[in-house]
């Protein structure tokens, strides 16, 4: 709201923590560049969620009361739904691991790089799917907390899963309200279907799941723009959209074609002549995708593995 000079209004809780999942993805993966992803790097951590805290102390305790107040507006049956979807999730989370293909196959082994060493230069020639270099390892690195434990804890889908059941949850409010549409009926059939389908993937580092929710909070924060007739008004749900459409490119390059809706907005912007706006979009954009961009480079040798006719770096370790 501050780069952009736009009107302070309070964002739900849940974007909030995805775009602080995003920040943190983006720190880690700069740091990595020096150190390794181990109990040094959450200390620095800490000491910046400290620092951020004390900053912004009475902006937070604002929001929180905020949130609290709509909490308690809440129908009781949601909240009943909601705490069931989540017993569910805890459930398939904290139980026993689903093993899937490629986990055991390089997730794994990738995560183990990260936590015990910077980025390795020439690493995609020891397993050419190490290039393959999903951001969502980094941040499941993050999250494992690998200096407690021999055994990495991997909750991170069943979280994210959770904070997608709690944002989606408003859905079941209008129905239940009787504020019955279609995009309702949709988000709540969603939510069911999501729930179970994806149940294998709590407690994995498949980053199938991360892709398929970000891209649906992309589409639902799309829509409800456009529900307000605010489609083209550029405000802090624009931000978000953008940055998660970054995010969500540095987890799985094969989602590119998102890329069209971030290019129609800052082309629209360029018609309505907002370079410092469009400057500062791109800025954050680049901040984002640069570190991904950066390990593709020094793991593979090339600008992204998967166009090796982009081959713009003569180094030694680039892979055959």
């Amino acid at each position: 709201e501050q780069i952009f000079k736009l009107k302070i209004t309070t964002v739900p809780l849940v974007l909030v923590l995805i775009l602080g999942l995003c920040c943190i993805t983006t720190i880690a993966s700069y740091m990595n560049c020096f150190i390794k992803i181990g109990k040094e790097f959450h200390v620095l951590l800490i000491i910046l969620a400290v620092i951020i805290y004390f900053i912004n102390k009475k902006t937070i305790k604002n929001d929180l009361i905020i949130y609290i107040k709509e909490l308690k507006k809440t129908h009781g049956l949601v909240v009943f739904i909601v705490i069931l979807f989540i017993f569910f999730i805890l459930i398939k989370t904290t139980g026993i691991r689903t093993h899937i293909f490629d986990f055991e196959l390089y997730h794994n082994q990738a995560i183990q790089w990260v936590v015990n060493s910077k980025i390795v230069p020439g690493l995609g020639n020891l397993n050419i799917r190490y290039i393959f270099n999903s951001s969502w390892l980094i941040t499941s690195a993050v999250f494992s907390m690998s200096f407690l434990s021999a055994n990495f804890f991997y909750v991170l889908n069943g979280l994210l899963m959770t904070l997608f059941v709690i944002y989606t949850s408003r859905s079941l409010q209008e129905l239940i309200t009787k504020k019955v549409s279609l995009i309702t009926v949709i988000n709540t059939l969603l939510l069911v279907s999501s729930v179970f389908y994806y149940r294998k993937n709590y407690s994995t580092t498949a980053y199938d799941l991360p892709v398929f929710i970000l891209c649906l909070l992309i589409l639902i924060l799309f829509v409800e723009k456009i529900k307000k007739d605010e489609c083209f008004k550029f405000d802090i749900y624009t931000t978000l959209i953008l940055i998660y459409i970054c995010y969500v490119f540095t987890i799985k390059i094969s989602i590119i074609t998102i890329l069209f809706i971030f290019g129609v907005g800052v082309f629209y912007e360029l018609t309505k002549k907002n370079i410092n706006r469009v400057f500062k979009i791109c800025l954050i954009s680049m901040i984002i995708v640069l570190p991904w961009v950066i390990k593709n480079i020094l793991v593979s040798g090339y600008l992204v593995y998967a166009f090796p006719k982009l081959d713009l770096f003569n180094v030694d370790c680039k892979v055959p």
